[in-house]
């Protein structure tokens, strides 16, 4: 092998360890690039020759590779021998001068890159001299390293940090401006100025806005997976919606779909199952102009969401599709990422020993040794971590497995296998890390659902309209969302009234309502929205307000709304709840009476208008039980024989979701008890094909059990 040849490798295996050491903290993804690009633009302005250029392209892509090393050798439980450190040692050492040693240490005997040292090095120096650390100034300072550092600063002061909220382009560049003279050559704050807003003029929203808004969203991508992989999950569905929101802006649809998916994954670890079929839902407009590993991975999902609802023969059937298309294809990653998700499903479903789990497994381990997937381990790490594990109880290369959990910084002990032998899946983490918590993959309690802290009446003159627009009815009066004082009042209301009969803190709904507001300025919002909520009743009710209707305790410091109503959201909840008990007792008659008139009252969904994260949760839930109403309506109308009544509540079922399995089972059925054969086989086949075309699924189990019924 050639000297160049050995020396480009070097360079890109050092690119790579750049690349990986960025990645530990999520702000920094991206970065070098971002600085490269940027620096090579504004080389090519100050008129920079090749050979500088060339210089300068590699001191950006590497210039935090010193600084990286540095954090590293600071973590005292390990040393850096690549580095050159020892525990014990270097400790005195200038961070500047530190960082010139490691960077001369690993870079230094690579030919062309000298001088891109002293340019990393030099790029901390003042152009006044003010602050230098080198005692340089002005021109005594590499023209490229001043290059670098207006470019650096530029990025950095544009990317999204942990402490503080992104910046406008435009305070950007005054920023730089400001440090233009002093700490900046003011010439590339000028040239680099200029360049950014000369994109920013020929492409409105210009290539440099697009790249540096792409790295945001991945930003708080990397957010929201790291969150999520430490079970935080509130957090993470914030950061994947803030990705959401900044890839939907700019209309990215790969970005949207891999917000979507660290949602739907989140939904499944909490074992909220309905929530994750909404945010699925949501992305099937994206996912039918996808194609290749985005539209398998979106097709692996709805695998896995019909999988966690217990249609586990729909799951495997949409599952082996997507495992064979990607068993054939060129991308060892995605396969690998498609088994770790499945094979870790089996494994806490249906534990250690189950076959789908072990022949997954067996494949994942092959693929493990074939081919370098240590970025699937980490991005993965939820679900990896216990297949190594399982690995290691069935003997499966045992050493690669024992090999990648040490790299993973996981503890594997000799013994490791006898621990968790006897254990669930479920608790294997917990064995090993007593305060570790994993996905469990089973239903949760509803948090949407509120504590009642004294009985509250579902009855009365007053009602409250939630399903659709918010509508508040008495006396032949009505107050609808457009009535309020203010929106921040109507809000208010709505959230009190989905939490009826319970207390409420005041810290929580300053910080749920005026979230960026000071305490003091919130709690006064607070205090005049329940004035304007108090108002708005009494013109509603007059005196039959009643004192107690909204308590504020000022000892508790906190609020609950206790007013005697019928709320359309309860009387549709406590139905659906019954008809499910009367459906299971045969009692159908009973049910289609409770059932008729509670449906009726789903207007739309849950507080339409009001988009706050709190009514997404009650919103889908809601949704989802309506759906399920419908559909014991169905099935008891048809238990009736009033089979032309099943058909319009079938057909009304799927006007709402069409890919809903028991709509079209029972509008099948339906059609068959009215004679009309012809229309329901025509309907089953357009059934299958949807199916197959939108989720990848053949036939759903329930509805080829309706087909061969009329077969027969």
């Amino acid at each position: 092998m050639s000297e160049t040849t050995t020396g480009t490798r070097y360079k890109e295996l050092v690119h790579t360890i750049v690349t990986l050491l960025e990645g530990r903290n999520p702000f920094n993804l991206d970065h070098c690039k971002l600085v490269a690009h940027y620096s090579e633009a504004l080389a090519r302005r100050a008129g920079l020759d090749l050979a500088g250029l060339e210089r300068l392209r590699h001191a950006a892509q590497l210039h935090t590779l010193g600084v990286l090393l540095q954090l590293e050798e600071k973590k005292t439980h390990h040393s850096l021998p690549a580095t050159g450190w020892t525990e014990g040692g270097l400790r005195d050492i200038p961070s500047h001068e530190r960082e010139e040693q490691i960077l001369r240490h690993i870079l230094g005997e690579v030919n062309g890159l000298a001088r891109s040292i002293d340019i990393i090095v030099q790029r901390h120096e003042w152009f006044d001299g003010s602050g230098s650390l080198l005692g340089l100034r002005g021109e005594d300072i590499l023209p490229e390293a001043r290059m670098l550092s207006v470019a650096d600063a530029f990025v950095d002061l544009a990317t999204p940090k942990s402490h503080r909220d992104p910046v406008t382009l435009v305070e950007v560049l005054k920023r730089l401006r400001e440090g233009s003279g002093s700490q900046f050559d003011p010439r590339y704050v000028d040239h680099l100025a200029r360049y950014v807003m000369e994109e920013e003029e020929r492409w409105g929203a210009s290539a440099r806005a697009r790249r540096l808004e792409v790295a945001r969203a991945r930003h708080w991508l990397a957010l929201g997976n790291f969150y999520r992989q430490s079970r935080e999950a509130e957090w993470a569905l914030r950061c994947y919606r803030a990705a959401e929101d900044r890839a939907e802006a700019m209309g990215h649809g790969e970005l949207i779909l891999e917000s979507i998916s660290g949602q739907f994954l989140t939904f499944c670890d909490m074992g909220e199952t309905d929530r994750a079929h909404q945010v699925l839902t949501r992305a099937r407009a994206r996912a039918q102009d996808a194609s290749g590993w985005t539209r398998q991975w979106y097709l692996l999902q709805w695998g896995l969401l019909e999988w966690q609802r217990g249609n586990e023969a729909n799951g495997e059937q949409i599952v082996e599709g997507v495992l064979a298309e990607l068993a054939e294809g060129a991308n060892p990653a995605h396969y690998a990422a498609a088994l770790a998700i499945l094979s870790h499903m089996a494994l806490v479903r249906r534990g250690v020993h189950d076959s789908t789990h072990l022949r997954l497994l067996g494949e994942f381990v092959r693929l493990l040794t074939e081919h370098d997937l240590f970025d699937v381990l980490v991005t993965y790490r939820p679900q990896t971590i216990p297949l190594l594990l399982s690995a290691l109880v069935h003997d499966f290369q045992p050493t690669l497995a024992r090999n990648l959990l040490t790299r993973m910084g996981e503890p594997c002990p000799g013994n490791v296998a006898k621990i968790l032998v006897p254990l669930p899946p479920n608790r294997w983490m917990g064995a090993l890390h007593p305060d570790s918590k994993t996905p469990t993959y089973a239903a949760s309690a509803d948090p949407d659902v509120p504590p009642v802290e004294a009985p509250v009446p579902v009855s009365g003159s007053t009602r409250v309209l939630c399903l659709g627009p918010l509508v508040l009815e008495a006396q032949s009066k009505r107050i609808g969302e457009d009535d309020w004082p203010t929106q921040k009042a109507m809000k208010l209301f709505a959230y009190l009234i989905h939490k009826r009969g319970a207390s409420v803190s005041d810290q929580a709904l300053m910080e749920l309502l005026w979230p960026m507001a000071e305490e003091d300025k919130a709690r006064n919002s607070l205090r005049n929205a329940v004035h304007q909520i108090r108002g708005t009743l009494k013109a509603l009710l007059g005196e039959k307000v009643g004192p107690n209707a909204l308590t504020r305790s000022r000892r508790t410091g906190t609020l609950a709304l206790k007013m005697e109503a019928f709320v359309d959201v309860e009387a549709m909840e406590e139905a659906v709840r019954s008809a499910t008990t009367m459906v299971s007792q045969a009692r159908h008659s009973a049910a289609v009476a409770i059932l008729r008139d509670a449906l009726a009252l789903y207007r739309g969904d849950f507080l339409e208008s009001v988009r706050d994260d709190w009514a997404v949760g009650p919103r889908t839930r809601l949704s989802e039980m309506h759906l399920r109403g419908l559909d014991l309506l169905a099935r008891s109308q048809l238990a009736l024989g009033d089979a032309e009544a099943a058909e319009i509540a079938a057909r009304r079922a799927l006007s709402f979701d069409d890919l809903q399995e028991e709509g079209h089972t029972n509008l099948v059925e339906a059609l068959v008890a009215q004679g009309r054969r012809t229309d329901a086989l025509r309907h089953y086949q357009g059934a299958v094909v949807h199916f197959k075309k939108e989720i990848g699924l053949d036939a759903p189990a329930r509805l080829v059990s309706a087909y061969d019924r009329l077969l027969k």
